[in-house]
């Protein structure tokens, strides 16, 4: 068994690939496998005011910054299932920060965080990569529709495939 440690250098949609190539019994194998590293694994919880992420929100408008999907699910939505995927899926899963107090509807979901990668800025400090998102829910239709936003808009799309794959 080996450890492997990965460092993202640059913002990615798809997980990376690793080809793992050995001998044996004079026969020569190689195997190309994604590793399990989603955007999330990189990523870190931002908390903030309300206030202050309605404004980074306007901020992250257009230019690419945006990913959105609306989808059906077969599970119920409900209050119950809302509070999961606010502590279970976003604040330990994912490791985005909730935002409390921007919609006084238990639907609605404002999340954010930045993610962490091992390339150095001029200044000498990691850069990192600032994310948004709002997760509404219409408990009737059980439909959810997933808004994220992202300074990198390569984060808005790796973000949005996680989260849906979570709550199917």
């Amino acid at each position: 068994q080996h450890q492997l440690a990965a460092e993202a250098m640059a913002p990615y949609d798809v997980a990376p690939e690793i080809t793992i190539s050995f001998q044996s019994g004079g026969a020569s194998h190689r195997y190309p496998l994604r590793l399990p590293a989603v955007a999330s694994c990189f990523m870190e919880a931002v908390p903030s005011a309300a206030a202050e992420f309605m404004t980074r929100w306007k901020a992250l408008e257009g230019q690419n910054r945006e990913q959105q999907v609306v989808w059906n699910t077969s599970t119920p939505i409900d209050s119950e299932r809302m509070t999961r995927i606010k502590t279970a899926v976003f604040e330990q899963g994912l490791h985005l920060a909730i935002i409390e107090g921007v919609d006084q509807n238990e639907y609605i979901v404002s999340a954010a965080g930045q993610f962490r990668t091992g390339k150095v800025s001029p200044s000498g400090a990691k850069v990192s990569v600032g994310c948004l998102l709002r997760l509404e829910a219409n408990a009737q239709q059980s439909a959810f529709r997933l808004t994220v936003r992202a300074v990198h808009g390569m984060i808005s799309v790796a973000l949005k495939n996680v989260i849906k794959a979570q709550l199917n």
